[in-house]
């Protein structure tokens, strides 16, 4: 997925960023980009939406369009986080990126998502 490394680079977006924001591991995204996997619908979805582009763009399915790259309007608070967060050193960013990471584990072994219904056909 090519164009997922082209979206990132252009707004500026590590590849962290974009795992946090997606739900998915940096070595996920790095391995995105590579092409030595590819995400699933959901998380698919979730890169059209955080750069504002369909999935067949993402995917190579649709070429008619170039790259119109669409800044996502966080809420205020989010966007104070993220230019406190770009303010910091590497070093420091990694120590948050970790704590986010903490935090969301606690969170989901708190409060666990039931498993989705698949609908069978008899």
């Amino acid at each position: 997925m090519r164009k997922l490394k082209e979206l990132r680079e252009a707004q500026k977006m590590s590849q962290e960023t974009v795992a946090t924001l997606s739900e998915v591991s940096q070595q996920a995204i790095s391995k995105y980009e590579k092409s030595d996997n590819y995400p699933d619908g959901y998380h698919l979805k979730k890169f059209a939406q955080i750069f504002g582009v369909s999935s067949d763009y993402l995917l190579d399915l649709d070429e008619k369009h170039p790259v119109e790259v669409k800044y996502m309007k966080l809420p205020e608070r989010e966007e104070k986080l993220l230019r406190r967060f770009r303010e910091l050193n590497e070093d420091n960013k990694d120590i948050i990126m970790g704590n986010i990471a903490s935090l969301l584990k606690e969170e989901r072994e708190e409060n666990p998502e039931p498993p989705m219904a698949v609908n069978a056909k008899k």
